[in-house]
Protein backbone atom coordinates (compact mmCIF):
# COMPACT_ATOMS: atom_id res chain seq x y z
CA UNK A 1 0.00 0.00 0.00
CA UNK A 2 2.81 2.58 1.01
CA UNK A 3 4.57 1.91 -2.13
CA UNK A 4 1.36 2.14 -4.45
CA UNK A 5 0.53 5.66 -2.30
CA UNK A 6 3.86 7.03 -3.56
CA UNK A 7 3.80 5.69 -6.94
CA UNK A 8 0.07 7.38 -7.18
CA UNK A 9 1.59 10.79 -6.36
CA UNK A 10 3.95 10.65 -8.90
CA UNK A 11 1.22 9.50 -11.27
CA UNK A 12 -0.69 12.44 -10.51
CA UNK A 13 1.60 15.13 -10.54
CA UNK A 14 2.49 14.25 -13.95
CA UNK A 15 -0.85 12.68 -15.27
CA UNK A 16 -3.59 13.79 -12.91
CA UNK A 17 -6.16 11.92 -10.99
CA UNK A 18 -7.86 9.77 -13.41
CA UNK A 19 -5.22 7.19 -14.59
CA UNK A 20 -4.91 6.31 -11.04
CA UNK A 21 -8.27 6.11 -9.77
CA UNK A 22 -8.57 4.06 -12.94
CA UNK A 23 -5.62 1.91 -11.94
CA UNK A 24 -7.18 1.09 -8.58
CA UNK A 25 -10.57 0.66 -10.33
CA UNK A 26 -9.26 -2.27 -12.27
CA UNK A 27 -7.08 -3.87 -9.80
CA UNK A 28 -10.80 -4.52 -7.64
CA UNK A 29 -12.59 -6.81 -9.86
CA UNK A 30 -9.32 -8.47 -10.48
CA UNK A 31 -9.08 -8.85 -6.84
CA UNK A 32 -12.59 -10.56 -6.72
CA UNK A 33 -11.79 -13.12 -9.49
CA UNK A 34 -7.94 -14.06 -7.96
CA UNK A 35 -9.85 -14.55 -4.50
CA UNK A 36 -13.12 -16.52 -5.97
CA UNK A 37 -11.02 -18.52 -8.09
CA UNK A 38 -7.72 -19.47 -5.82
CA UNK A 39 -9.69 -20.11 -2.20
CA UNK A 40 -6.08 -21.74 -0.89
CA UNK A 41 -3.72 -20.58 1.58
CA UNK A 42 -1.35 -19.30 -0.67
CA UNK A 43 -4.48 -17.56 -2.84
CA UNK A 44 -4.06 -14.71 0.10
CA UNK A 45 -0.95 -13.42 -1.15
CA UNK A 46 -2.01 -11.77 -4.41
CA UNK A 47 -5.64 -10.70 -3.23
CA UNK A 48 -3.82 -9.00 -0.56
CA UNK A 49 -1.21 -7.33 -3.08
CA UNK A 50 -4.59 -5.96 -5.10
CA UNK A 51 -6.08 -4.96 -2.07
CA UNK A 52 -3.00 -2.71 -1.00
CA UNK A 53 -2.29 -1.66 -4.80
CA UNK A 54 -5.96 -0.36 -4.91
CA UNK A 55 -6.22 1.32 -1.25
CA UNK A 56 -3.01 2.82 -1.66
CA UNK A 57 -4.05 4.58 -4.77
CA UNK A 58 -7.46 5.49 -3.46
CA UNK A 59 -5.81 7.06 -0.44
CA UNK A 60 -3.67 9.58 -2.76
CA UNK A 61 -6.03 9.91 -5.50
CA UNK A 62 -9.27 10.39 -3.70
CA UNK A 63 -8.48 13.36 -1.04
CA UNK A 64 -6.67 14.99 -3.94
CA UNK A 65 -8.93 14.96 -6.38
CA UNK A 66 -11.82 16.25 -3.67
CA UNK A 67 -9.39 19.10 -2.91
CA UNK A 68 -8.98 20.12 -6.47
CA UNK A 69 -12.32 19.94 -7.37
CA UNK A 70 -13.05 21.90 -4.57
CA UNK A 71 -10.84 24.51 -4.26
CA UNK A 72 -11.67 27.78 -4.11
CA UNK A 73 -15.19 27.37 -2.83
CA UNK A 74 -14.79 27.36 0.64
CA UNK A 75 -16.05 23.62 1.17
CA UNK A 76 -13.09 20.75 1.01
CA UNK A 77 -13.35 19.83 4.41
CA UNK A 78 -16.80 19.04 3.46
CA UNK A 79 -16.24 17.39 0.67
CA UNK A 80 -13.76 15.17 1.89
CA UNK A 81 -16.34 14.50 5.09
CA UNK A 82 -19.18 13.53 2.44
CA UNK A 83 -16.75 11.22 0.42
CA UNK A 84 -15.03 9.90 3.58
CA UNK A 85 -18.44 8.95 4.88
CA UNK A 86 -19.83 7.27 1.82
CA UNK A 87 -16.47 5.11 1.55
CA UNK A 88 -17.55 4.31 5.59
CA UNK A 89 -20.82 2.99 4.49
CA UNK A 90 -19.42 0.91 1.32
CA UNK A 91 -16.74 -0.45 3.66
CA UNK A 92 -18.91 -1.42 6.09
CA UNK A 93 -21.54 -3.12 3.64
CA UNK A 94 -18.98 -5.13 2.00
CA UNK A 95 -18.40 -7.64 4.40
CA UNK A 96 -21.59 -7.61 5.45
CA UNK A 97 -23.13 -8.50 1.79
CA UNK A 98 -20.05 -10.88 1.53
CA UNK A 99 -20.67 -12.55 4.57
CA UNK A 100 -24.28 -12.74 4.00
CA UNK A 101 -23.89 -14.32 0.40
CA UNK A 102 -21.24 -16.48 1.34
CA UNK A 103 -23.28 -18.09 3.44
CA UNK A 104 -26.23 -18.08 1.11
CA UNK A 105 -24.39 -19.31 -1.35
CA UNK A 106 -20.69 -19.98 -0.89
CA UNK A 107 -17.24 -17.98 -0.31
CA UNK A 108 -16.63 -18.32 -4.60
CA UNK A 109 -19.55 -16.91 -5.87
CA UNK A 110 -19.42 -14.23 -3.21
CA UNK A 111 -16.40 -13.52 -3.84
CA UNK A 112 -17.39 -13.25 -7.80
CA UNK A 113 -20.37 -11.21 -7.05
CA UNK A 114 -18.17 -8.33 -4.82
CA UNK A 115 -15.99 -8.41 -7.48
CA UNK A 116 -18.35 -7.53 -10.02
CA UNK A 117 -19.65 -4.53 -7.87
CA UNK A 118 -16.03 -3.49 -8.46
CA UNK A 119 -16.54 -3.74 -12.81
CA UNK A 120 -19.75 -1.59 -12.41
CA UNK A 121 -17.51 1.42 -10.93
CA UNK A 122 -14.86 0.69 -13.57
CA UNK A 123 -17.57 0.64 -16.41
CA UNK A 124 -18.83 4.09 -15.06
CA UNK A 125 -15.58 5.49 -14.81
CA UNK A 126 -14.58 4.67 -17.98
CA UNK A 127 -18.25 5.60 -19.34
CA UNK A 128 -17.64 8.74 -18.08
CA UNK A 129 -14.23 9.64 -18.94
CA UNK A 130 -15.16 12.32 -20.80
CA UNK A 131 -16.70 14.60 -18.33
CA UNK A 132 -14.28 13.18 -15.50
CA UNK A 133 -11.03 13.28 -16.87
CA UNK A 134 -11.17 17.43 -17.20
CA UNK A 135 -11.93 17.26 -13.12
CA UNK A 136 -9.17 14.99 -12.70
CA UNK A 137 -6.37 16.57 -14.41
CA UNK A 138 -4.88 17.46 -10.73
CA UNK A 139 -3.08 20.84 -9.82
CA UNK A 140 -3.26 23.47 -12.64
CA UNK A 141 -0.03 25.53 -13.18
CA UNK A 142 -1.81 29.00 -13.77
CA UNK A 143 -2.40 29.00 -10.07
CA UNK A 144 1.01 28.44 -9.21
CA UNK A 145 0.98 25.04 -7.65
Amino acid sequence: MIVASLLAMRMAAGRGYWLVLLISFASLPLRGLLAGSFIEHWGVWPVQALDGIGAGLQSVAVPGLVACMLDGTGRVNVGQGAVMTVQGVGASLSPAIGGWLAQAIGYRAAFYILGSFALVSLALWIGFAAILRPACAGARPEQGR
